[in-house]
């Protein structure tokens, strides 16, 4: 799902108007201000929009894992809660 795209329509703006959505885990809100302010300095544009959103809940544990937690771990609800008390503290 392209979700600066779905923003922008659901803002009202012409289909015509640009739109990224940049994929960067806790970044991409810093990646997206980065880029709109490079835009500006460059006078890429007249208006630049700039946010971010996030949704790491249903995303598996993973990237650094030192405590080698599974990814059973990483599910929503009381269950993976347990899990991954019963894995850390093992």
């Amino acid at each position: 799902m392209n979700v600066a795209r779905l923003i922008g329509a659901l803002a009202g703006l012409p289909e015509t108007a640009g739109g990224v959505t940049v994929n960067r885990f806790c970044a991409s809100s810093l990646q997206a201000f980065n880029m709109a302010a490079q835009s500006i300095m460059l006078d890429q544009g007249d208006a630049f929009v700039a946010g971010g959103i996030e949704n790491m809940s249903r995303v598996p544990m993973g990237g650094f894992n030192p405590a080698g937690v599974s990814v059973e771990c990483g599910e929503m609800g009381q269950a993976g809660i347990d899990a991954c008390d019963a894995e850390i503290h093992r």
